[in-house]
């Protein structure tokens, strides 16, 4: 019995000791992988970095198979390479202590075959997210190096060299970096590749670098970040602007030193005799200085020029001075400011005082060039002894101290004299004695903010609307001075709001205006009343002068009001293309040419010279508004000696005895009709041909009106050439056209110009009006053009597009019979031609390999007539078709 307990102990011991295959999986999509591969290197091959490479199983990731010992535990790392100075970093978090500082993988082999899940190179579960991180740093105020402008950081293993930025114009430059969601990085700006020139990163908008200075500190999310411009060595951006910081303390508990009161900050260098403050009344004194935006300044206040006359600041409301005490302190935004006003060495008002804030609205109204001001029963009605500070947009503010438990009147100022007050409406005021209203409040012993009011208003002004005010000066010589408007919303001031030309002639100017008012203007050609514009009865109100001002009433959203001709209620009629055209081709044409004179170019015979375009035809192209009626005629040569004798049957009588020719302009660009000289027609042997027009219609709509044909020979109707319709969405027409005639045309989807089709660039002539029309000179003899596809250059494509290395052409399309096949293959393959009509029926097969290079092929289609599709079918299954049409 003991030798059997022996030999199933023996067993066990066995089947416990097995070995098992366990898989090792690493990410490395965020590793540069080395030219040396990945390796793993552990207890299992004795650390070697060499001996077990991995291989690389797709989308970066890299696996190996090791037949391990089951109940064995192993330590483990991966190498980004093959030595120790590409070891991966392994976390403490999923790691064991290595006895050297830092951690290794563990694993503990169980007894069957093992799939370790994918980890991240140097992470504990899958690799994280990336986000790019775009920062950007204004080096305008340095002499920038040589050698560039560089980022290091925590990215880069603070790197001098290894992230150079790009410079992006103005003295900027930026970098854009792959890092990690949901992390934070510290970095700083480097002038030139080496720490030499590292900027000095102020403590304010730093993080301590644990070597006496600071760093740059990000935090991103899970989302492409890119950081605003900031000055080198400094927190915000270069140059910043200023605005004004007004100070104010109450010394109405202190004996004034006979020095006056001053103010001592960061933003006089703290000097204590540089800033006087000045009298308010009640014992406030006030002073305002200039600061720079988005700043935090600090300052005491001094009794006297002397730093021995120093308030003492209390902790409560104060920030360390570095000398035991303690300096006021307030951030500034990046409009005005007022600190709020305290007693000296106090934290508070003075007692019996409390704080008083008043705010208007200007809204619209422009500021004064002498500030915004409030007057009232507090400081005297003076007109200029409290001026008050931009808040924000149009809002200013100010706040006083004011005695408590008493009533104050008062009213805003837009300047400091009483001319410019407001008008205070009766349903918010008290009667002033003087037949007007003043605004009140009621002060108990709190401090009390007045809600803003708009100025001359009860409530609060409206919501404001951008309005875009335009108007067109093509038919008008704009005066030296430029363009402007005067309306009501800016104090009907003829030169106070120039307009800004743009383009064709086109000049606007933008408002903010109240939504659901109405304001009056005019435009001014110039910049005095002399240049007005003069209004029309039908857009205009009256005036009160006897005559007319535009009007605007303001919706809820941006408006952008329409272009008016100047004294017009209606936009500037634009000038359009008229071509005149002559047959000379039965005169003697002189040697000084072939001229026309009409009513458009002052019937000067000689200076309008037409352009010989072969044949005898001789063409000139005007520009005429539409509308205007024209009288001409054609000259030989360049006096009036060769000028036509134009028929009765076409002209209108000239005053002298004879005829014009004539016509009024349409509202399109206009091709008139081809004419003998001195006749009423073509010339007399003149030829005209059928030509034949397609298109295909396949991959459209059709319209219910169906398909037009419109063009310079028929005066651009849209409505009036119909096309007929084929098969397989091909749609036809005919027309009669003389030979060597130029025309423009288009087709259209329905019976109107909103069908039109948008003619390509590449097949088509521009029309002036910005698109293009497509084109011919009519050849000898009747044609039947190509067929298209609608909006295209190129006939309709069906099935699966043109593959990269097969170029196919076909032509003539349509076809009397004979085709071509044109194209060029980059490697040798066998093709499959087949030729078929719409119903199915076989015209061509044929199934041949072919070389690489180019080849042509000739096919004859003799007995078929109407549509057809050519397919090519390639060895990998893909197949091009092409639709052609047979004539005959």
């Amino acid at each position: 019995m003991k030798k059997l307990y022996l030999i199933f102990t023996l067993l066990g011991i066995t089947a416990k000791i097995m070995a098992v295959n366990v898989t090792f999986q690493v990410d490395m999509s965020q590793q540069t992988v080395s030219p040396q591969g990945v390796h793993i290197a552990g207890s299992f091959n004795g650390w070697s970095t060499t001996a077990t490479p991995m291989v690389h199983a797709g989308n970066n990731i890299y696996t190996v198979t090791l037949n391990l010992t089951s109940g064995t535990s192993y330590q483990y790392k991966y190498i980004n390479g093959n030595t120790w100075a590409g070891e991966e970093i392994v976390p403490s978090a999923c790691g064991v202590p290595n006895g050297f500082g830092g951690y290794n993988r563990e694993i503990t082999v169980g007894s069957s075959a093992t799939i370790l899940p994918i980890v991240c190179f140097s992470h504990c579960g899958p690799c994280p997210s990336t986000i790019n991180l775009t920062l950007v740093v204004d080096m305008s105020e340095q002499t920038v190096s040589p050698q560039g402008v560089h980022v290091a950081g925590s990215f880069n293993s603070w790197s001098t060299t290894a992230t150079p930025m790009s410079p992006i114009g103005n003295g900027k430059y930026s970098a854009t970096l792959p890092v990690l969601g949901n992390s934070s990085y510290q970095y700083k700006f480097i002038n030139g590749d080496t720490w030499a020139g590292e900027e000095i990163v102020p403590a304010a908008c730093g993080v301590p670098n644990g070597l006496g200075g600071y760093n740059r500190e990000v935090i991103v999310e899970n989302a492409d970040t890119t950081l605003q411009a900031v000055c080198f060595s400094q927190c915000g951006p270069c140059n910043l602007p200023q605005v004004q910081l007004t100070l104010q303390v109450d010394m109405s508990q202190q004996t004034v030193s006979a020095q006056g009161v001053h103010v001592a900050g960061t933003f006089n260098g703290w000097s204590a005799s540089a800033t006087a403050m000045n009298p308010a009344g009640n014992g406030i004194y006030t002073a305002t200085v200039n600061v720079d935006q988005n700043s935090t300044q600090q300052y005491v206040f001094i009794n006297g020029d002397d730093w021995a006359y120093a308030e003492t600041v209390p902790a409560s409301c104060g920030v360390p001075n570095g000398l035991g005490g303690y300096n006021r302190q307030i951030s500034i935004g990046n409009s005005n400011a007022t600190t709020p006003l305290v007693c000296f060495s106090s934290c508070d008002p003075c007692p019996g005082m409390v704080n008083l804030t008043l705010q208007v609205d200007l809204g619209i109204t422009p500021a004064s060039p002498q500030g915004v001001h409030v007057a009232g029963s507090f400081n005297g009605w003076s007109t200029t002894a409290t001026p008050m500070n931009l808040i924000s947009g149009s809002v200013y503010g100010v706040t006083l101290a004011v005695t408590e438990n008493t009533t104050y009147e008062y009213v805003f100022i837009n300047g400091n004299t009483w001319a410019n007050a407001e008008v205070v409406p009766a349903s918010c005021g008290v009667p002033n004695g003087t037949g007007g209203y003043n605004r009140q409040v009621t002060i108990s012993s709190t401090p009390v903010t007045v809600p803003v009011v708009c100025f001359s208003r009860c409530e609060a002004c409206p919501p404001q609307v951008q309005v875009t005010f335009r108007v067109d000066m093509s038919l008008q010589t704009v005066a030296p001075e430029g363009v402007h408007i005067a309306g009501s919303f800016q104090g009907w001031d003829p030169a106070a709001s120039p307009m800004t030309q743009t383009a064709n002639n086109i000049w606007e100017i933008s408002f903010m205006l109240y939504q659901g008012e109405a304001y009056q203007y005019k435009f001014i050609n110039g910049n005095t009343w002399s240049g007005e514009e003069t209004v029309p009865a039908a857009c205009g109100v009256p005036n009160g002068s006897g005559g007319y001002n535009r009007e605007v009433i303001v919706g809820n959203s941006m408006m952008i009001l329409p272009a008016v001709c100047f004294s017009s209620c209606d936009p500037c009629p634009t000038p359009r293309n008229v071509t005149f055209r002559v047959d000379m081709s039965q005169q003697t044409v002189s040697p000084d040419g072939v001229h026309i004179a009409g009513s458009f170019q002052g019937w000067d015979p000689g200076a309008t010279p037409m352009i010989d375009a072969g044949n005898g035809i001789f063409t000139y192209t005007a520009q005429i508004l539409p509308g205007e009626e024209v009288q001409y005629k054609f000259i030989n040569g360049n006096t009036w000696a060769g000028e036509e004798i134009v028929p009765e049957a076409c002209g209108t009588p000239n005053g002298s005895g004879g005829f014009n020719r004539y016509f009024t302009m349409p509202v399109a660009d206009t091709l008139l009709g081809l004419v003998c000289f001195s006749e009423c027609g073509p010339c007399q042997g003149s030829t005209f041909i059928d030509v034949v027009f397609y298109v295909d219609m396949s991959q459209q709509t059709v319209s219910p009106d169906g398909v037009h044909l419109a063009g310079s020979f028929q005066g651009w109707n849209p409505s009036s050439t119909p096309m007929t319709y084929m098969a397989a969405g091909i749609y036809k027409a005919t027309v009669l056209l003389q030979e060597g005639e130029y025309i423009e045309y288009k087709f259209v989807n329905g019976s109107d110009w909103s069908g039109a089709e948008q003619v390509p660039a590449e097949c088509g002539v521009a029309t002036g009006v910005g698109g293009f029309n497509r084109y011919l000179t009519v050849p000898a003899g009747g044609t039947s053009l190509p067929y298209v596809c609608f909006s295209s250059c190129d006939p309709c494509l069906v099935g699966i597009p043109e593959v990269q290395s097969i170029d196919l052409k076909i032509y003539p399309n349509p076809s009397t019979g004979y085709i071509t096949l044109e194209w060029n293959q980059s490697f040798s393959e066998s093709l499959i031609f087949r030729l078929s009509s719409i119903t199915g029926q076989k015209l061509y097969h044929q199934e041949k390999s072919w070389a690489s290079g180019h080849h042509t092929v000739e096919l004859f289609i003799p007995s078929y007539k109407g549509i057809a599709i050519l397919s090519l079918t390639r060895e990998d299954g893909s197949t091009l078709m092409r639709k052609l049409v047979f004539i005959k």
